[in-house]
């Protein structure tokens, strides 16, 4: 089957058909010992050991953060490991050097505010990641949906205008970026929608779920788990997670499920064996 629009997608050299596939991308968050904690830096082996730890769990992708401290730590990454690297950053000056650094792909949480920051990714080749910047904006139900999904449109249009070609392109309705579990879960209901706009349709942050099941970790991560499982069903082929084993488990499961479907229907509504 030929893939569909919007699950083409290219990774620096890397090129994806997501018609029947989703990546994982596995979040390095900084380590204990970081800056942000007493008395501690973020070491590049302590980096690597994570990322090394992240991909033996199956993320096909890293993502670094986005400061301008931490771009050595996506150079050692791609010495070491065979996988694409991501940042997260809304300047174009961070996202210049990032690419100079290695990074093919980038999400900007500022709805492009820097105007250099489109014509630098079409420059380096960096993938874009149009994401809807923290608060979901006014209106629910259908009012909200139309207007994430115009402006992800608009994004989509605005980065190819500005040179970056349409596989170097995916979109983030920003669930939980500053908007509550309830209205990121509305979003997440119509991840159909969101799906048809022509880009592959990450899901960044899973984990409002745990928002609407209560303060108990196992509830919290179950009910992640069962978002990203809802999210992959309904259209997302991109997923960043924290939680990487678990998340590569439940999307794999539903690959397999989806998958099954498709066979069931070339085969006139019987399954063929599976062996």
């Amino acid at each position: 089957m030929p893939p569909a629009a919007g699950h083409l997608l290219r990774l620096g050299d890397r090129r994806y058909d997501l018609t029947g596939r989703v990546l994982v991308v596995g979040v390095l968050d900084p380590a204990p010992e970081s800056p942000g904690a007493p008395g501690g830096v973020d070491t590049i082996d302590a980096v690597l050991r994570r990322g090394e730890a992240l991909v033996a769990e199956g993320a096909d992708v890293l993502d670094v953060g986005g400061t301008e401290g931490r771009l050595p730590a996506v150079e050692a990454l791609i010495a070491r490991l065979d996988v694409p690297v991501a940042v997260e950053t809304s300047d174009a000056r961070v996202l210049a050097a990032a690419g100079d650094a290695g990074a093919v792909l980038a999400r900007d949480l500022s709805g492009f505010a820097d105007p250099g920051y489109l014509p630098a990714a079409a420059r380096a080749g960096i993938t874009v990641v149009v994401t809807h910047p923290p608060g979901a904006g006014p209106g629910d139900g259908a009012g909200l949906l139309a207007a994430v999904a115009a402006f992800l449109s608009d994004g989509g249009v605005q980065a190819q205008a500005a040179g970056v070609a349409g596989d170097r392109i995916a979109v983030d309705p920003g669930l939980g970026l500053g908007m509550s579990p309830a209205r990121s879960a509305l979003l997440l209901r119509e991840s159909d929608r969101l799906a048809r706009l022509g880009y592959p349709l990450m899901l960044s942050d899973a984990a409002f779920a745990g928002g609407l099941v209560g303060r108990d970790p196992g509830g919290r991560r179950s009910a992640a788990l069962a978002a990203v499982a809802y999210g992959v069903a309904h259209g997302c082929r991109m997923v960043r997670a924290r939680d990487v084993a678990g998340t590569v488990r439940v999307v794999r499961m539903i690959e397999q499920i989806l998958a099954a479907g498709e066979r069931r229907c070339q085969t006139g509504g019987r399954f063929r064996s599976l062996r």
